[in-house]
C-alpha cells in the first residue's frame, strides 16, 4: 500500500443502522480525525448487497481512493480497528468475527470449493493466510479492486456456487493475490433475539433468530 493514503470507509446498508454500530463508527472517525489519513465515510443503499458493494468499488476507483475499509452495519469494533488491519501490511486483511446464526462458527474460510469454515480462532500465528471471509470488517487496497473489476466486469456479483463475499474472494485469488486474517482484531456481530414469556428447556428466555 502506498504512502499517500486516501481511505474510503464504506458501509452497504438498507434502511436501518444499529445504535452499537453507530457508536463504533463514531469512535473510529474520531480516532482517524486525530491520528489517521484523509478519509471519507460513504453509505451505499440497495436491496441487493452485491450491487451496493460493486457501486462502492466504482466509487473507490473513480475518486482515486487508495484503500477501502468495508464495514457491515451490524458490526461492533474498536476505534483503532483500521490500524489493526493496516499495520498487517497486506493488501487484503480481515478482522475476525462469528456468524450470527446456528453454531456461530467463524466467518473465515480455509476452503472455497466447497466452502469450509474455520472451526475456531485458536490458531497460530496471529496473522493467518485464508481462502475467503465474510465482509463485515475488511481492509482492501483499491489496486486489488481495480484488477478484479477489469478482469471480471464485477467484484461482488455472486456465482451459482458462491455468495457475493466468497465470489469476490475467489476472484481475488484468481488474480494472484493472497488474503489474510488478523486474529488480534476481533469484532462483534450484532444478532437479534426473541424474548419469550416462558423459559425454554435450557433455562433461557432468549431465542436467537
Amino acid at each position: 500500500m502506498g504512502k499517500d493514503i486516501k481511505l474510503l470507509i464504506a458501509v452497504p446498508t438498507l434502511d436501518y443502522i444499529h445504535r452499537k454500530f453507530v457508536e463504533s463508527l463514531a469512535g473510529l472517525v474520531k480516532n482517524l480525525e486525530s491520528n489517521g489519513p484523509d478519509f471519507d465515510v460513504h453509505f451505499e443503499g440497495c436491496t441487493l448487497v452485491y450491487i451496493s458493494r460493486d457501486n462502492i468499488v466504482k466509487k473507490a476507483m473513480e475518486e482515486d481512493y487508495t484503500e477501502v475499509l468495508w464495514l457491515d452495519a451490524d458490526m461492533v469494533f474498536d476505534k483503532d480497528i483500521y490500524w489493526k488491519l493496516r499495520n498487517v501490511g497486506k493488501e487484503f486483511v480481515t478482522a475476525i468475527y462469528r456468524g450470527r446464526h446456528g453454531t456461530h462458527r467463524p466467518c473465515i474460510f480455509e476452503k472455497l470449493e466447497p466452502p469450509e469454515r474455520w472451526d475456531s480462532f485458536d490458531q497460530e500465528p496471529s496473522i493467518k493466510e485464508i481462502k475467503g471471509c465474510g465482509f463485515g470488517c475488511v481492509l482492501t487496497s483499491t489496486d486489488i479492486l481495480e484488477k478484479v473489476w477489469n478482469r471480471n466486469g464485477t467484484c461482488f456479483r455472486p456465482t451459482p456456487l458462491l455468495g457475493e463475499d466468497l465470489a469476490f474472494c475467489k476472484r481475488v485469488s484468481d488474480c494472484g493475490y493472497s488474503m489474510w486474517a488478523n486474529l488480534d482484531a476481533p469484532v462483534g456481530h450484532i444478532g437479534q433475539y426473541v424474548i419469550n414469556c416462558d423459559e425454554n428447556e435450557n433455562g433461557s428466555i432468549l431465542t436467537l433468530i
